[in-house]
């Protein structure tokens, strides 16, 4: 081979070289930049995450804030004396608590406190419901079946006896304590005779 076809082969391999080299570098150069937009776009749903979740946090403690304000009126007003003012606090904890667990799932309000002294103490999805608080669950019963075309909503431990006694369980417990086979089976004939009236399945509980 002559000098020159020698010095044509070294600048092609040169020129290939080059050429290889220059691919190469661009190749790490979009790595590099896609690397990047795929960082930024990362960073940028994680920040609209928390902002949102912020958010939602903010708009739930708002919701059990007006309820606190609620109750504390409630309390200083003495509204409904010693035997009602349970049932009013029931009312507006039920809202405050229920909403705020909707705000922090980033939903609208679904619970309304109507306190307007109506026959419905709540409107849960647009439904009217009536609210039961009382300490005799017999009382509770006899008084829930005034209300014959709406839905109930006792406290949970309520509903707990209530749903036990229907299930024939031996043992029912209320606030911790055994109920006696007489008031279990007076506790199933009121509730019979509830149910008689299509409301037991309209039925639900709230935290007590």
């Amino acid at each position: 081979m002559t000098d020159k076809n020698t010095a044509d082969k070294h600048a092609i391999d040169n020129n290939v070289a080059q050429r290889i080299a220059a691919y190469i570098d661009y190749l790490n150069q979009l790595r590099v930049s896609t690397l990047m937009d795929t960082l930024r776009q990362i960073l940028n749903n994680e920040t609209g995450q928390l902002k949102d979740l912020a958010e939602r946090q903010a708009n739930a403690l708002r919701n059990l804030d007006l309820a606190n304000q609620n109750v504390m009126n409630i309390v200083n007003s003495g509204r409904g004396g010693e035997n009602g003012m349970h049932g009013f606090i029931a009312e507006f904890a039920q809202t405050g608590i229920a909403n705020a667990r909707r705000a922090f799932e980033g939903l609208e309000k679904s619970t309304i406190t109507l306190n307007n002294n109506g026959p419905a103490d709540l409107l849960i999805n647009g439904k009217p419901v009536q609210v039961k608080f009382y300490a005799n669950l017999m009382n509770e019963l006899k008084t829930s079946a005034e209300y014959r075309s709406m839905d109930m909503m006792f406290s949970k431990d309520h509903m707990d006896v209530f749903r036990a006694v229907m299930h024939g369980d031996k043992e029912v417990f209320l606030n911790g304590q055994p109920l006696t086979s007489n008031q279990v089976q007076l506790k199933y004939y009121s509730i019979l005779k509830f149910q008689d009236l299509k409301q037991v399945k309209r039925c639900s509980s709230f935290v007590s």
